[in-house]
């Protein structure tokens, strides 16, 4: 029996360095002419989602992948898996909801913070759309829907003010 458990212990030894060599290290990345555009193709918003955490992780992993080519810059290294996470992929239903009274914006600037340049009073948002589970909820707390996606994209802030990568 000790010679059984040696022969095994021997054989896992050396299987172990097999299977890493087999493995080896991820084939080098070609960068796309926009890795964001890309990322977006290879993980769908209205893909087939089990849940939104899996929606998160293929996002993560495309990332991951273009980061180790250097594709991404160092905004869009951060912000694509915050974007994902402060989506509506995988939920079935839900919707971004923005505030009903987003500012003001009076001649060129922002009448609730002045030192905000704007074109519409949209741009003088002073919180950004959120997640919802429904429209229904969205509009019993005082906002309306922007429909699915993320709240990085989501027309509560066209200005930019609450985006956290650039489309």
């Amino acid at each position: 029996m000790r010679h059984a458990t040696r022969l095994l212990v021997l054989v896992g030894t050396l299987a172990i360095p097999a299977t890493l060599i087999a493995k080896g290290k991820p084939q080098p990345v070609t960068c796309p002419p926009d890795a964001v555009a890309a990322i977006e193709a290879m993980c769908p918003c209205v893909g087939t989602w089990k849940n939104h955490g899996q929606y998160v992780r293929c996002v993560v992993h495309a990332r991951n992948m273009f980061r180790r080519g250097g594709c991404l810059t160092a905004d869009q290294r951060t912000g694509l898996a915050r974007c994902a996470a402060r989506s509506t992929c995988g939920k079935p239903d839900a919707v971004v909801c923005c505030p009903v009274a987003p500012g003001t914006c009076t001649n060129g600037t922002c009448a609730n913070n002045s030192a905000v340049s704007c074109h519409v009073d949209t741009d003088c948002a002073t919180r950004p759309g959120h997640v919802t589970r429904d429209a229904a909820t969205c509009d019993s707390n005082g906002g309306t829907s922007d429909g699915a996606g993320s709240v990085c994209h989501s027309a509560c802030s066209p200005s930019g003010a609450f985006l956290d990568v650039a489309s």
